[in-house]
């Protein structure tokens, strides 16, 4: 079975938060569209660097950027 693009995606922004961030932590959370119910998440990804807790939702976007009239 083949890796979705954004599987593929989210894998590779794991590996670039590790080589950013040396020393911390970064956990997928379960994906509510994965077949779960009652499922809610805050985002996709949860990082940790001391001190800080990040969030993360990742999105995608067909093209290389992203323009600010896409964000709503």
């Amino acid at each position: 079975m083949s890796q979705s693009r954004g599987k593929k995606f989210e894998e590779r922004f794991k590996l670039n938060w590790y080589e950013t961030v040396p020393d911390s932590i970064c956990y997928r959370l379960m994906d509510a569209m994965s077949g779960y119910t009652q499922v809610s998440n805050v985002g996709g990804f949860i990082c940790y660097k001391k001190p800080e807790l990040f969030l993360i939702d990742c999105k995608s976007h067909e093209g290389n950027t992203i323009p600010f009239s896409a964000i709503s």
